[in-house]
């Protein structure tokens, strides 16, 4: 993991992810994502978590200071335009929950050094929401 390939994109489920948002290039692929979590947060799977991990460095990806965006991702975040305030919300809400399992997850399947570069990638993400989340 690298500035050149952001922690949430570095999982199969993350690229599912990205391949549903390029067969359907509509930010409403997010919101579902979101909205998943935030109705079921006690049934979290994984692949849910990483969908909303995913969405929300797309959504915030246009901060300065976000975390930078793997190139191959910055045309579908052009493609898909600007991120209504309603879905920047939800990314806003769905995130805390959807981060818990993803942490535990990590604790489980990553390397030390590894889990460290993604917590701190993690870290980011969420300041870049909090950031979005007070220009809401």
């Amino acid at each position: 993991m690298s500035v050149q390939f952001h922690a949430a994109f570095s999982n199969n489920a993350a690229q599912t992810f990205v391949g549903l948002l390029a067969e359907n290039p509509t930010w409403d692929v997010a919101r579902d994502a979101f909205q998943m979590v935030i109705r079921y947060p006690d049934g979290i799977e994984y692949d849910d978590g990483a969908y909303v991990l995913a969405a929300a460095a797309l959504i915030t990806s246009k901060q300065v200071g976000a975390p930078a965006l793997p190139p191959p991702y910055l045309g579908l975040v052009a493609t898909l335009g600007e991120v209504p305030a309603a879905i920047q919300r939800l990314a806003v809400q769905a995130f805390p929950i959807a981060i818990v399992e993803q942490k535990k997850l990590a604790e489980r399947w990553l390397e030390p050094g590894d889990r460290a570069k993604w917590g701190a990638a993690m870290d980011e993400l969420q300041e870049a929401l909090a950031r979005l989340e007070a220009g809401l």
